[in-house]
């Protein structure tokens, strides 16, 4: 089973500029896109998932993020794995077959 990965970056920018960069890429449809990534945040955190067009798949990774000034920049520390559905599912489902 998937597991979730620890990750810890750094950005140059401060975030209140990673916040409205990432509003903007999220407002873009991107309709010509076979996939891509979907998500929101604040200066504060983010959320973000990769999905392909017209394809639900709860066991997508998913990027949950808290963010905090870091000197003149920013430090991005989360998680990177399955959604808490993807997680979940392999269980209910083992539990399922069980019955």
């Amino acid at each position: 089973m998937a597991k979730q990965e620890d990750i810890d970056l750094y950005s140059p920018l401060p975030p209140e500029q990673i916040a409205r960069k990432l509003q903007r890429i999220m407002n873009d449809p991107m309709d010509d896109a076979d996939a891509r990534v979907f998500g929101n945040g604040t200066q504060h955190e983010m959320k973000l998932r990769y999905a392909r067009r017209g394809t639900a798949n709860a066991m997508a990774p998913e990027f949950d993020a808290a963010m905090e000034p870091h000197g003149t920049g920013t430090r991005i520390t989360g998680t990177l794995g399955p959604s808490a559905a993807g997680r979940l599912f392999p269980y209910i489902w083992h539990g399922f077959l069980s019955l």
